[in-house]
């Protein structure tokens, strides 16, 4: 995998061992990688250092995977989002309104985690091909 020149992915998951693997996996592609447990969290993160992209589980507790993604596109309008979610409960059309680049359905192995960051980062953003 090419070194992704410090691309800057934020991780937001409530589970602290699927944020641990997904940053492991990233960081050892050359990907800079910060990680918040929540929508709350990530809002903040991203108002101080904006991301390059972001990776949302999209069954977030509290705020939710998708009104932390309206929140985080509010602060940022061209960011990158990808939805991680178990089970696809969302239209295209809903993805597309609300700007998600991809969709990765859980499980998902980490070659297809970090292929589908890269393509992202290097702008090849094709709204909700999942």
């Amino acid at each position: 995998m090419a070194e992704q020149n410090g691309s800057t992915v934020l991780v937001v998951d409530d589970r602290s061992s699927v944020r641990k693997l997904v940053q492991e996996a990233l960081e050892s592609s050359g990907f800079r990688v910060v990680a918040a447990s929540n929508g709350e969290n990530a809002l903040v993160i991203a108002r101080e250092s904006p991301p390059d992209v972001a990776l949302v589980n999209a069954d977030l507790p509290w705020r939710g995977g998708v009104n932390t993604i309206d929140g985080l596109k509010r602060l940022s309008p061209a960011l990158p989002v990808i939805i991680m979610t178990a089970i696809r409960r969302f239209t295209d059309d809903e993805l597309s309104m609300r700007g998600v680049a991809r969709v990765l359905l859980k499980p998902f192995d980490l070659s297809e985690l970090v292929s589908t960051v890269s393509d992202v980062a290097d702008g090849g953003i094709r709204e909700c091909a999942g």
